[in-house]
């Protein structure tokens, strides 16, 4: 979830540089151009999120510009050992140790998870108000893969160490890396003792020669009389008889080793006597604290509920106090990602704090163009940028507009009261509608919110507090996700709402994602194609991370078989939960059970024909026209659905369209997908009319600019208003209607043959969802006797019943039609049905409406749910096909026809 640092007294700092670009003619082994610097870059600094140790600077972006420059953002402080040493700033013996042992616990947690720091000099150790070190700029080694990826050098020289000084080949590796790091720490510390540089002219063009033939006097003496580097260095300066204490010389002696293998290691060097006395005398409260982030996803499982605690809810401390310490510092409550979040949309930009400083200027294009270009494309006399491979220059981002937007915030709004979940399940009233700003900020169109920092504000504390007191607070993630959600918390957000809990990273780490996999060759050959322009994705590191998480579905779900279109199902979780690869498995995992059930079994014909078959009937059911138009050209759901419904909409979505869509699907049941479908083709109907076969077939290759929220709004009002026993699916998961089916089993619907389903262009509707819309309960046998209450259509805990979609209730009322003779409708018929026996007076030759009184009820109701009532055979089906040939909406069949009713004993006869 990022770094949990807080801001404190620190900054963000940026710093710009290029990528090293690959020749035109370079390929890869399959003969495809490489993939650029800049991507491979971006997947590896994801893992630099990861990095929190109090003494090293947290890592929060690398952005990729024009080009192959890149913009790298991170944490910051003013204060460093260059400024201090240059203030002539003497250290106190125990100041010295506490350096020198916060510095190498830094570098042994880099070392630990086989990272070495880059740029290791006295410019990039900084302090932060309490003293404590914070090492800057320490990632390269890891972004570039240790240079490969970048034209210069990635050490300080004056604190090179001598095997990369002597090295002739530019392959660094992590073995090298960390030795030398043993040695510019011990070169630093030894500057420290002397206050002042070793070689404080020393530059690439001019110095390596000095130091190599320092290096050479350090052979020379050590091969006579015992003597050792550090005593040539003090030597060379004067400093021989300076007074050192024993255990410092000790610990530079370990460090100042000119053969790496005889240097000591930073792990080692932690358990030096020299350390312990900065160990036994630091105060812990001197430390930078983190923000008390609970992993809700980490194997605990919360069943009672958690009073989240806040630094400001001491006994000793009131309300107005905690307020005091906010205005003192408004970000001091948010982790470091979260207030780069909130820092970007208070007006933060990048691109421009750079161009103040002069590190990124525009130049005009034509400034840009070659003098030649040769035959294999490369190109002479491009005269190169002013800041050309890499600058040191920080630019320290702003942070006053932002505490000025927050500046009114009081200790409510970082720590706002949670209602009680088992309230909010039964009235689903989001915290939003408890102020009147933000209700009013909520209605606003979500591109606007997700800019709004408000409004963003309040979201993110609320989701953090959410989450961290999840499972428990379950209910309430669901009712503030059907208002929206947050998109730095979009991740864990998800696996909430797909009930994701449990010790996932042990069940993800048992999963063999090694050994090799009959899949393993298609898998190789999807991942490359797949949402390629993400960055992340498009990156190493991303496909390694996609590799993993398909094999491991792969051997995790031995019944089910790799379908091409499982490399986009998994794309958003691995994009929002990059490094967390458990997380997003489990995501995943999580989201196939519940939206695609069946869909990857080696035959999953009958799953996916049925699927077409309601889609189609849904189709047919809201839109007639757009259905018949389709099924007169021949346009069927087979040849441009499927992966639609096989990916939920992510082969044919770019991930951020995704996003949105899904942040409501989720909260959706496994049905709601066909509504979605539905409401696209609503979008694109009047191409639909207009086009012939050919002319579809192109426009559903490469789909046209959908309006996400537009097609949300509109799936979610045709969910509202359509009974649940159209879409009912027998072959996936069971769904409500039938788990919360409270009443006789005679009005249950009898499931379909996919063959009936393919035939019929009308679906069928349960006597169950009729009697709920007729609101017939009380003549229904069963229904007083089971439940006072009316049975409802739909589950009254289902979230997309409370979200607001612009209506009312359902469109229109319900218009029975009875189509059986007119002595079957004497003897028996639903109370306010209309007889209109099938064909007869009803239907002209040519397959119009007579004009007969009785044909009246339909022609004025056209927009009205029209269930047709037959007795026995398929004539219901094909009145209810002829109805839609007619672009009559809402037109269904019952389910068991007359007789089901009759069995309910919702017949009346004439007589009565």
């Amino acid at each position: 979830m990022g770094s949990n640092f807080m801001l404190g007294d620190g900054s963000f700092g940026a710093f710009t540089f290029y990528a090293r670009e690959h020749q035109a003619e370079e390929c890869n082994s399959h003969g495809l151009p490489l993939t650029p610097n800049t991507i491979l870059m971006t997947g590896r600094f994801e893992g630099m999120r990861n990095i929190q140790h109090n003494n090293l600077c947290a890592y929060l972006d690398l952005l990729k510009c024009n080009g192959e420059r890149m913009v790298c953002v991170s944490e910051y402080y003013k204060d460093s050992l260059e400024t201090r040493m240059k203030q002539k700033y003497s250290f106190t013996h125990l100041g010295a140790a506490q350096l020198a042992a916060e510095l190498t616990d830094a570098l042994s947690y880099l070392h630990e998870r086989n990272m070495a720091a880059s740029f290791l000099c006295t410019e990039s150790v900084l302090f932060n108000k309490n003293g404590n070190v914070k090492l800057f700029n320490y990632g390269f080694c890891h972004i570039t893969d240790y240079g490969n990826f970048v034209d210069f050098a990635l050490e300080s020289p004056r604190y090179i160490s001598p095997e990369l000084l002597l090295s002739q080949s530019k392959d660094l590796h992590i073995a090298m890396a960390t030795k030398s790091n043993i040695w510019s720490l011990g070169i630093i510390l030894l500057e420290v003792f002397m206050e002042c540089h070793l070689y404080p002219d020393l530059f690439l063009k001019n110095g390596l020669a000095t130091l190599f033939t320092c290096l050479l006097r350090f052979v020379r003496n050590s091969q006579r009389g015992g003597a050792t580097p550090l005593d040539g260095l003090l030597e060379t300066h004067g400093l021989a008889e300076k007074p050192m204490d024993t255990n410092l010389k000790s610990f530079l002696e370990l460090c100042l080793v000119p053969l790496p293998s005889k240097r000591s290691s930073a792990h080692s060097l932690l358990s030096h006597v020299y350390l312990k006395v900065a160990k036994n005398k630091k105060d812990s409260d001197n430390l930078p604290k983190l923000v008390s982030i609970r992993n809700p996803f980490d194997g605990e499982r919360v069943t009672e509920k958690i009073e989240v605690p806040s630094p400001y809810s001491s006994s000793s401390m009131s309300t107005g106090e905690a307020n005091v310490i906010l205005k003192e510092d408004h970000l001091s409550s948010c982790s470091l990602q979260e207030v780069y979040f909130l820092w970007s949309l208070a007006g933060g930009d990048l691109n421009n704090e750079l161009s103040k400083a002069s590190l990124v200027t525009n130049r005009p294009p034509v400034l840009s163009l070659p003098c030649v270009v040769a035959q294999d494309i490369k190109e002479f006399g491009v005269e190169e940028d002013s800041i050309h491979l890499y600058d040191d220059t920080v630019v320290t981002l702003p942070m006053e507009q932002l505490r000025k937007r927050l500046q009114s915030k009081g200790i409510e709004d970082y720590y706002p009261i949670m209602p009680d979940p088992e309230v909010v399940k039964n009235d689903r009233r989001s915290v939003v509608n408890d102020s009147e700003q933000l209700l009013q900020l909520s209605k606003l169109p979500l591109q606007i919110k997700e800019k709004d920092i408000d409004y963003q504000f309040h979201r993110l504390i609320l989701y953090r507090r959410l989450l961290e007191a999840y499972p428990y607070t379950k209910e309430l993630i669901i009712t503030e996700a059907i208002v929206d959600v947050c998109p730095l918390n979009r991740g864990p957000i998800w696996a909430a709402l797909l009930d994701v809990h449990g010790d996932i990273v042990s069940r993800y780490d048992e999963i063999d994602k090694e050994s090799a996999t009959p899949t393993d060759r298609q898998i190789a050959v999807d991942i490359p194609r797949c949402h390629q322009y993400h960055l992340l994705l498009a990156s190493t590191t991303g496909q390694f991370k996609f590799n993993r998480l398909l094999k491991a579905w792969v051997r995790d779900h031995p019944h089910l078989v790799y379908w091409q279109g499982l490399d986009s199902l998994c794309a958003p979780f691995l994009s929002l939960n990059f490094n967390d690869e458990a997380l997003a498995y489990a995501s995943f995992c999580s989201f196939i059970d519940k939206y695609l059930t069946n869909f990857f079994l080696k035959d999953n014909s009958p799953v996916m024909q049925e699927y077409l078959a309601i889609f189609l009937q849904l189709i047919a059911y809201h839109d007639p026209v757009v259905f018949n138009r389709l099924d007169t050209i021949g346009f069927f759901p087979d040849l441009y659905a499927i992966p639609w419904f096989l990916t939920m909409f992510t082969h044919v979505f770019p991930l951020d369209k995704v996003y949105h869509l899904w942040d409501t699907l989720l909260l959706g049941n496994p049905s709601f997908p066909l509504f979605v479908g539905v409401s696209i083709l609503v979008q694109l109907r009047n191409e639909l009319l207009s086009y012939d076969f050919n002319e579809c077939i192109m426009m559903f290759s490469d789909l046209p600019d959908i309006n996400i929220h537009q097609c949300v709004t509109e799936a979610g009002r045709l969910y509202h208003i359509t009974p649940p026993s159209l879409y009912l699916r027998t072959q996936g998961k069971p769904q409500e209607p039938l788990d919360n089916f409270h009443g006789p089993p005679e009005a249950c619907k009898v499931p379909l043959s996919i063959e009936s389903l393919r035939l019929e262009c009308s679906p069928q509707l349960s006597a169950h969802d009729l009697i709920s819309l007729c609101k017939l309960e009380s003549r229904a046998i069963g229904y007083e006797r089971v439940s006072k209450t009316p049975p409802n259509s739909k589950d009254p805990n289902d979230p997309l019943l409370w979200r607001d979609l612009g209506t009312k209730g359902r469109n229109g009322e319900v218009i029975v039609i009875d189509i059986r003779t007119q002595e079957e409708f004497e003897s028996g018929h639903m109370m306010s049905s209309y007889n209109l026996p099938h064909y007869e007076g009803t239907f002209l030759p040519n397959g119009d409406l007579t004009g007969s009184p009785e044909t009246a009820c339909l022609r004025e109701r056209e927009w009205d749910f029209i269930v047709i009532l037959a007795g026995k055979g398929d004539q219901a089906a094909t009145f209810a096909r002829q109805l839609v040939r007619l672009n009559f909406h809402h037109v269904c069949t019952l389910n068991g026809g007359a007789g089901v009713l009759r069995s309910l004993g919702l017949l009346s006869s004439v007589l009565e």
